[in-house]
């Protein structure tokens, strides 16, 4: 254990559990310098990093842990992470920067194993893919001559909704190109413009925004 004698990197429930444990011995202030052995261990060298002093011990194995340091330095001015450095991401593996997904054992999640950060891999492309596809879409029709455009907001699992956008589709399409947003499928305007209520409107002209409506 690389802390002193008693001090344990985990919950108490389970510190108590190892010290009870007649199987368990510690050595504290140390750290592994060395494994020795030809096809398999023979032994570990093991320093004290109080005293600088090394002792060779015999061993049969050895069980590898990462630990629970997140080396996540150089992106903590860039994303928001949590006290102990993990940064913080919604289900699409999303920071709170658009367009930068962080995935495994760096991030909060419940589980840090090799299957989850492979899942936590699969999500992010496939959303980041999206954001690509969907912010490309946005900025073609968002442009200084695109003229009046009204993008609606809705969910399609809500009946209800898709009655009152075909209404506002109808009163709005002399004046305005109306886009239908799926939110399901297509946050990225609905999430940059702040909003939080669906069925939702927001007017643009010429790529400016004009106006935001939110329950209609």
């Amino acid at each position: 254990v690389l802390h002193e004698e008693g001090h344990l990197d985990c919950n108490e429930v389970a510190a108590e559990i190892a010290f009870h444990n007649p199987k368990i011995h510690f050595v504290w202030n140390s750290t592994l310098q060395e494994i020795k052995g030809k096809e398999e261990v023979e032994s570990l060298v093991i320093k004290n990093v109080v005293t600088n002093e090394s002792k060779e011990v015999k061993a049969d194995g050895i069980f590898f842990f990462v630990g629970m340091v997140p080396q996540t330095e150089f992106v903590k001015d860039l994303v928001a992470c949590d006290k102990k450095g993990y940064i913080k991401v919604n289900e699409k593996k999303e920071t709170n920067v658009p367009g930068i997904y962080a995935i495994g054992d760096c991030t909060q999640t419940f589980l840090r194993q090799v299957v989850t950060s492979a899942a936590d891999g699969a999500i992010a492309a496939t959303a980041s893919e999206r954001y690509v596809k969907e912010k490309k879409q946005i900025d073609a029709i968002l442009t200084p001559d695109s003229g009046k455009v009204a993008f609606l907001f809705y969910n399609p699992y809500d009946s209800a909704q898709i009655d009152v956008l075909t209404k506002m589709e109808e009163k709005l399409g002399e004046t305005y190109h109306v886009i239908r947003q799926d939110i399901t499928r297509q946050s990225l305007l609905y999430e940059r413009l702040q909003m939080h209520n669906v069925p939702a409107a927001a007017y643009y002209e010429n790529g400016q925004v004009e106006r935001i409506e939110e329950s209609l």
